[in-house]
């Protein structure tokens, strides 16, 4: 993010230790690591203290994603303990804020309490 390069650098530069599709997978889930890591602490510093998972709303959408789109927790909850013990078994792994999986095309989105 902050050297301004297009994900596709980063998987060129990536591509010198890992055959290309390796390097496409492993660009894509941590560019959406850092932006979605890097999106918790700025709504932690603003004061915000719930935000929401938010999908790409196509039919690509997994399963895991799905069951966690427009859902709103608090910035100190995990996004992987909402999920059913069978989605939580596929995930394979735990995590607080997208990606959810390889490839998730997830992000997090500050959830602003509406005044009536």
């Amino acid at each position: 993010y902050e050297n301004g390069e297009p994900l596709s650098a980063l998987t060129r530069d990536l591509e010198r230790v890992f055959d290309r599709n390796r390097a496409q997978v492993i660009a894509e889930t941590e560019t959406t690591s850092a932006a979605a890591n890097g999106s918790i602490e700025g709504y932690r510093g603003a004061g915000l203290t719930e935000m929401a998972w938010a999908t790409v709303t196509d039919s690509k959408v997994c399963p895991i994603c799905n069951q966690l789109d427009k859902l709103i927790i608090s910035t100190d909850e995990r996004f992987y303990d909402q999920l059913s013990p069978e989605l939580q078994r596929k995930a394979g792994r735990e995590f607080s804020v997208p990606p959810g999986h390889p490839r998730c095309r997830c992000r997090l989105r500050p959830a602003i309490a509406r005044v009536q």
